[in-house]
């Protein structure tokens, strides 16, 4: 142990105060002196009284024993027992005023258990019914539970979490899907949202998943669906809900946005009748039936060229324009060689 002059305190090494002393105990140090064990700070440090007397020293030998009149046995155990369960007692505070321990206080904050509970505790089976039942009250959620009503509006009834949506659940489903698994998540009492995830039964398929949102408690609550755009719902054609399509019909490539825009590029005509010479010749050129250019075509645009497949000989494309919107009117004015000519470009417009 060591100690210094005039100081009341002891550091031992390889030693265990706590165990082996207790305040009253006297304490001769290496001068020879008797102290008296004033505290017992932890394992390795304890005070005396009065202050050390003696040369300041490191690593000399000591002896504690008992000068009070109580039984030693009875009082080392007791000093055992507090050193292994006092801070343990301590830390549970007033937990003694509890009829039931609260689980701030490491309770459970029920009287009795419930089912789930006593299966944890005993390491035993739940049933199913007990395993919905506490499925439903915590809002976790069930596959094996159906929603009856995805459109629900009653907030007092209204479950939320997730759940399964199969073809005896009523209400408004994302469109061209029966099957899914339903999220619910309340707001507030009268404002809530909903996702829902398509469930196929194709393997090796991903499918979309769709949100919408609500207010209010009446039959007009829900918003729309809106399909979540992904990497592959992003390219779904935009009539259902996707950012940006692209198909291709025979020779022309067909583009779709969502705010509307059309593209179509490529070869409208491969080869025409063979045009007399020094003639304009007009005549139509249907577009294929997927890529009409929507409901008004005074929007569009045809950016077409004719190529010639004889010669060059000739003044090209003079007019194109719509009749239809399906129908592109063309004129070419040939030279002195009658020959085919194929028609090709780019034409803009809108698909709604």
């Amino acid at each position: 142990m060591s100690v210094q002059a005039g100081s009341t305190t002891v550091v031992g090494a390889n030693v265990d105060f706590a165990a082996s002393s207790r305040v009253g105990d006297s304490f001769i140090g290496p001068d020879g002196v008797n102290y008296e064990v004033a505290n017992v700070a932890s394992a390795t440090v304890i005070s005396i009284l009065p202050a050390y007397k003696g040369p300041t020293a490191s690593g000399a030998a000591y002896a504690i024993m008992p000068v009070q009149g109580y039984d030693k046995m009875l009082s080392d155990a007791f000093n055992n027992l507090n050193n292994q369960f006092g801070a343990k007692l301590a830390a549970l505070g007033t937990t003694g005023n509890y009829d039931v321990l609260p689980p701030e206080k490491g309770g459970t904050g029920v009287a009795v258990l419930s089912a789930p509970f006593i299966a944890m505790r005993d390491n035993s089976a739940l049933t199913i019914a007990a395993g919905q039942a506490e499925r439903k009250r915590m809002k976790l959620f069930e596959p094996t539970t159906y929603v009856i009503d995805i459109d629900d509006v009653a907030v007092t009834s209204q479950i939320a979490g997730s759940g399964y949506v199969n073809n005896a659940t009523v209400g408004t489903r994302p469109p061209g899907w029966t099957f899914g698994v339903l999220e619910t998540l309340l707001v507030s009492g009268d404002q809530a949202q909903q996702k829902f995830t398509a469930v196929s039964a194709a393997p090796g398929v991903t499918t979309p998943s769709f949100r919408r949102t609500g207010y209010g408690t009446s039959s007009t609550r829900w918003g729309p669906w809106r399909l979540i755009i992904d990497e592959a719902t992003a390219i779904t054609d935009p009539a259902n809900g996707g950012v940006l399509s692209m198909t291709t019909v025979g020779t022309v490539a067909i583009y779709k946005f969502a705010n509307g825009l059309l593209l179509m590029s490529g070869i409208f005509l491969a080869q025409s009748d063979v045009l007399p010479a020094n003639t304009l010749t007009t005549f139509n050129i249907t577009l294929p039936a997927s890529a009409g250019v929507g409901v008004d075509y005074t929007f569009s645009n045809p950016d077409l060229n004719a190529v010639a497949l004889l010669v060059h000989d000739h003044y090209g494309l003079v007019t194109n324009q719509f009749a239809s919107t399906t129908i592109v009117q063309v004129g070419i004015r040939t030279g002195a060689t009658a020959q085919r000519f194929q028609i090709k470009g780019v034409i803009t417009g809108k698909w709604k």
